[in-house]
């Protein structure tokens, strides 16, 4: 696309920064810095118990979004909850992106949770590396030929009893509207 001033132009949006974003941004990778403390001292009992799932790791860092979020004074309220399957039944959650926040929202289902982030995610300091050692799942956006070695793996992630969470948009959606989503549903038996 043509950035400049010819008649292509496209309008460069530019992330909106607010007092409050960059607050808890700071408190944010206070906790983050907590949490990957603790990630790092059980890292080898974990590897050595729970290679797969990584669930006291997953733990931490869900427990990081929830305080996160506290700390600023905000709760978000899960409506319907006993409508969830039960813990431990793998679901795949299919959510919309339209903020950061969507994120640490979904820890407030209080769930075991394996998020499809893209793998630049896992090179941001502290929080990137945390994400890499729970064993989220990383898909290469620009990799076309990695992206069955993702869907396998996400299969893998089901089959073991765990749950899947994707932002078919791949991004955060500017206007709320969800784009090509695929049609998700649950069924009761294998291979359904």
């Amino acid at each position: 696309r043509d950035r400049g001033g010819g008649a292509n132009a496209v309008p460069v949006r530019r992330p909106r920064v607010s007092p409050l974003g960059i607050v808890f941004l700071g408190i944010t990778y206070f906790w983050a810095l907590i949490a990957f403390v603790c990630v790092l001292l059980i890292h080898p009992v974990v590897l050595a118990v729970d290679a797969f799932h990584r669930t006291a790791t997953n733990e931490i860092g869900l427990l990081w979004l929830r305080l996160s979020m506290a700390t600023c004074g905000m709760a978000p309220v899960v409506e319907g909850s006993e409508n969830l399957p039960k813990r431990g039944d793998a679901v795949v959650y299919v959510a919309n992106h339209q903020s950061w926040l969507d994120i640490y929202a979904l820890a407030f289902l209080r769930r075991p949770l394996k998020f499809v982030t893209k793998t630049a995610i896992f090179y941001i300091p502290i929080v990137g590396w945390a994400i890499k050692f729970a064993n989220h799942i990383g898909v290469r956006r620009s990799d076309f030929k990695a992206t069955p070695r993702t869907f396998r793996r996400m299969v893998e992630v089901l089959r073991r009893g765990g749950s899947v969470v994707v932002f078919p948009e791949g991004t955060r959606a500017r206007d709320g509207v969800l784009r090509g989503a695929p049609q998700v549903s649950r069924g009761e038996g294998k291979g359904e």
